[in-house]
């Protein structure tokens, strides 16, 4: 059962096995009770109950891996997580789970890697799954049967995805080590871009975002910030962004990106902080010149408010607003304190964050 910081009396769980400490908060709660055929009817008992943050993990659910790298939600409210090493996770909407691990003799379904690098859900409601191995590839999941892309019967130029966003057209792009990947299952045509061939900075692709006009954002792990504008003609279609002393980017390996409502950029670097690019300016803030507790920056989601969630690598879960900054914690929040590496944040549609952290779980704040 997930961590929900309720009175486990309350719950009508075994006694025996809640943790101590826990047990010491359910006696306190049993002495205020004035009937005893009144069960724990005492209100907002304990910080997470108030701050209504739930933790699942190892210990308390059947999520495979407490290392989440991905997280994806369907129209549904059902949540598909990728981990580091377990698979393929579904937190249904009914809280219970199913878990795919990897393919291997004598088990067909599933996808072909343990390591879970990526995942995004397209108009028709498949899972669209990036692998990380050298045995993985692009999978594709329609609820009962499981295709994957590989380096073998595909033209994916790598086995490791990074990286997958759908763009408006269902269009399918994957970011690997060896270049970005457009494939559109319609026509089942595949695409490759790379430093060779096109105007791509850097062969090795990070994050995706996509603009309200579909024009394709890239982050690459060396070589800075690409645009390709679908619409433009060829040879016009690539802006790239680079470090420059003075100005612009400050940081060309990019680890994350969103793009708000307003069409404005927001890039994750993996040294020097968050990144605002509003097309004509450019504004970092940094542990040196604001109250950011990190200068690497994991994962970005802005919720319908246009506040700004985001992963750090070892400084928690940050919200800023655009003039505050907020650390994430058990004290304030009643977000687990032993999170301190997040690794991917997402918002739905409900409003709900959703947190993928480095060894402590899945966080999700309703």
């Amino acid at each position: 059962m997930p961590i929900s910081y309720r009175s486990p009396n309350c719950l009508g769980i075994n006694s025996a096995k809640i943790h101590p400490s826990t047990r010491r908060i359910c006696l306190l709660l049993a002495a205020y009770c004035l009937l005893p055929t009144i069960n724990c009817l005492l209100p907002t008992v304990s910080v997470a109950q108030r701050s209504n943050w739930t933790v699942y993990n190892t210990s308390n659910s059947d999520l495979p891996d407490s290392r989440v790298n991905a997280i994806a939600v369907d129209k549904d409210g059902s949540a598909w997580i990728g981990t580091q090493d377990g698979g393929l996770a579904k937190l249904n909407k009914d809280s219970t789970w199913t878990v795919w691990k990897r393919q291997q003799e004598g088990i067909s379904e599933g996808p072909p890697s343990s390591l879970i690098n990526s995942i995004a859900i397209d108009m028709n409601g498949n899972i669209w799954i990036g692998c990380g191995t050298l045995s993985g590839g692009l999978t594709k999941f329609d609820g009962s049967e499981w295709i994957t892309y590989n380096m073998d019967n595909s033209k994916l130029p790598d086995n490791k995805v990074h990286s997958v966003a759908i763009d408006k057209l269902g269009v399918v792009w994957a970011g690997t080590g060896k270049g970005l990947v457009k494939y559109n299952p319609d026509g089942q045509l595949w695409t490759i871009y790379n430093s060779e061939n096109s105007a791509l900075p850097f062969d090795d692709v990070g994050p995706i975002a996509i603009d309200r006009s579909n024009n394709i954002w890239i982050g690459t792990f060396g070589g800075g910030l690409a645009k390709f504008d679908q619409e433009e003609e060829k040879g016009k279609e690539w802006t790239v962004y680079q470090h420059k002393k003075k100005k612009g980017l400050p940081d060309n390996s990019i680890w994350s990106l969103a793009i708000d409502k307003s069409g404005i950029v927001w890039i994750g670097t993996a040294r020097a902080g968050l990144v605002k690019y509003n097309h004509e300016d450019w504004i970092t803030y940094g542990t040196w010149n604001s109250d950011i507790p990190s200068d690497g920056i994991t994962s970005i989601a802005i919720d319908k408010n246009g506040t700004k969630w985001l992963g750090t690598l070892d400084g928690g879960l940050v919200r800023f607003n655009g003039k505050t900054w907020k650390v994430l914690n058990s004290s304030n929040s009643g977000f687990p304190d032993e999170s301190e590496s997040v690794i991917t944040v997402i918002t739905d549609d409900e409003g709900n964050k959703w947190v993928g952290t480095r060894g402590a779980g899945l966080a999700v704040f309703k």
